[in-house]
């Protein structure tokens, strides 16, 4: 770990599972994601259910390659097949394709994203499975 070395003075991501008790870490930020699509997706016509939404093709960023965290749990918690990720090397290369229409993907829980109408949330109220988290700010004692 960069921080045990001194490699590095300061780490912002979620919080590890494990974190070695010389390291502190302050929890400053919680967060949710929901599924998003373009406007003119499919499923944003739909109330989704949990089938519907495995059905996609989902556009991932980086976390989702991962054991822990928020993205992980949402996929193994609706059971998306592994046929049905493209996961990208940026989370803004994954939104980028959502925005063309190419799938869902995993977004914060906004109507409108940096003042455009581009993404959206695919449900309305419907049991849309959401992921939660917070970010921790873990640093050397």
């Amino acid at each position: 770990m960069l921080l045990l070395t001194r490699t590095v003075d300061v780490v912002i991501g979620s919080r590890p599972a494990i974190l070695d008790s010389s390291i502190a870490s302050t929890h400053f930020l919680n967060y949710q994601v929901v599924a998003v699509a373009a406007p003119d997706h499919p499923i944003t016509r739909l109330q989704p259910g949990v089938s519907a939404l495995r059905e996609q093709m989902w556009l991932l960023g980086p976390s989702a390659a991962g054991d822990t965290g928020v993205i992980p749990g949402l996929l193994r918690r609706i059971n998306v097949p592994e046929d049905r990720q493209r996961i990208f090397q940026s989370h803004a290369a994954a939104l980028e394709e959502a925005k063309r229409g190419k799938g869902a993907g995993p977004g914060p829980v906004v109507h409108r994203f940096a003042g455009s109408r581009e993404r959206r949330p695919v449900a309305g109220g419907g049991p849309v499975p959401a992921g939660a988290g917070s970010m921790e700010h873990p640093y050397p004692e």
